[in-house]
């Protein structure tokens, strides 16, 4: 029989709470020996994937301060975890590492193995402060058993090594001045947060892709300052949207006010799709969110109210990368918030790319949506002169 999840069931009942618990709370409620803990522990940050504030608060508790476990000489391990968690939450397929102290001989040492869809693969070394020098030969030699055994490739792996804080830059100087200078490199934690702010603004899987590569060896042996550029350019790129808008001639309203009216409404819309649907969605990207166990995915689409006449319709874009998006997902969906309206659109993504070639589509290279509703008909203007196509059977 498989142990209950204290942690979890916690959490269920008493959410607000254990959220603002510390980290010696949390592990206080689990349960058993201290690795059947830290597997509570990972299960519960798994349960709490759309909390991101709550692991950001925990791994600043862990690293920032001389957290004492009763009995238990785990804070190293917690981090470990916490450093998975991130990896795990920015989209990388996480094979664990096991805890030190109960290796065997013939066990490989690593803290993780973080690996893309493509197939490259970092090796995870997690360490809470780099005040003392790194064997940067150890983590070398996991990298070479792991590559005799198959289980990652030489030209596509390389070490990462995460620091929970930095005090004398000496890994830093380590490794540019070793042998492992083209196959290791290491970042703080604070910037993997950071990574994984920037993941929930970005639209487009690509340009995920695009920021893992900046984790692999290249002629920085620290990215920090990397991550630090891409994370203030995705402030910047957050006025794109409004941009759209401005683009569609939304008469006289502020694009931004209409910009930050519709994040709320997305959110509310979220939630009474949870409720209709009865499951839980979290958020991946801007857009993006998928059920816990993965099987499902949805982007959110929303709209203010349009009148032409006595009509009442909707505008929305659907773009190329939604289809990108969603293509991991067993079921996707495209889902259409209505301002004013209790019903949502649910449409698949098939049903979707279908439907795309009988839209209008714009020079910036999407395709229009525009929705009509009257007398509880939900329709969708096709090419041509009043050319509707009924969706009414998508409304849930």
């Amino acid at each position: 029989m498989e142990k209950e999840n204290r942690l979890i069931k916690f959490w269920v009942s008493n959410q607000k709470e254990i959220e603002e618990m510390k980290i010696q709370e949390l592990i206080n409620i689990a349960f058993g020996n201290a690795e059947e803990r830290l597997k509570e522990l990972r299960e519960f940050l798994q349960k709490t994937e759309s909390n991101d504030v709550l692991l950001a608060r925990l791994v600043k508790e862990i690293t920032n301060s001389t957290v004492k476990f009763e009995n238990l000489d785990i804070s190293g391990f917690i981090l470990q975890e916490l450093i998975n968690e991130i990896g795990r939450r920015l989209e990388f397929k996480i094979e664990y590492g096991i805890y030190r102290g109960t290796r065997n001989p013939e066990t490989i040492g690593y803290d993780g193995i973080w690996t893309t869809k493509d197939g490259y693969s970092f090796i995870i070394e997690s360490k809470k402060t780099d005040t003392y020098n790194f064997e940067l030969e150890t983590a070398d030699n996991y990298r070479e058993q792991l590559i005799e055994n198959k289980k990652v490739e030489r030209d596509k792996s390389s070490i990462l090594i995460v620091l929970g804080k930095e005090k004398y830059k000496s890994i830093e100087y380590q490794i540019r001045g070793s042998e492992f200078l083209w196959n290791t490199r290491a970042v703080e934690v604070e910037a993997l947060l950071k990574l994984l702010r920037i993941k929930k603004e970005l639209n487009d899987k690509n340009t995920l892709k695009q920021m893992y590569e900046i984790l692999k060896p290249h002629e920085y042996s620290k990215v920090d300052k990397l991550i630090d550029l891409i994370f203030f350019t995705a402030n910047d790129s957050k006025l794109e949207e409004t941009e759209e808008l401005e683009e569609e001639e939304i008469e006289k309203e502020s694009a931004k006010e209409i910009f930050g009216a519709e994040q709320e409404r997305k959110a509310e819309g979220i939630k009474r799709l949870e409720e209709k649907l009865n499951m839980t969605f979290n958020k991946k990207m801007k857009s993006l969110y998928a059920t816990e166990d993965n099987q499902t995915g949805i982007i959110a689409c929303v709209s203010h109210k349009y009148t032409q006449g006595q009509k009442e319709y909707y505008w929305f874009a659907y773009k190329e990368y939604y289809q990108e998006n969603l293509k991991d997902y067993k079921n996707g969906y495209i889902v259409y918030i209505c301002e004013g309206r209790e019903d949502i659109l649910l449409l698949p993504i098939d049903k979707m790319e279908e439907f795309k070639k009988s839209l209008n589509r714009s020079q910036r290279g999407h395709w229009h949506i525009q929705i009509y509703v009257k007398d509880n008909k939900i329709k969708l203007r096709l090419k041509g002169k009043n050319n509707f196509k009924d969706i009414t059977e998508y409304k849930v």
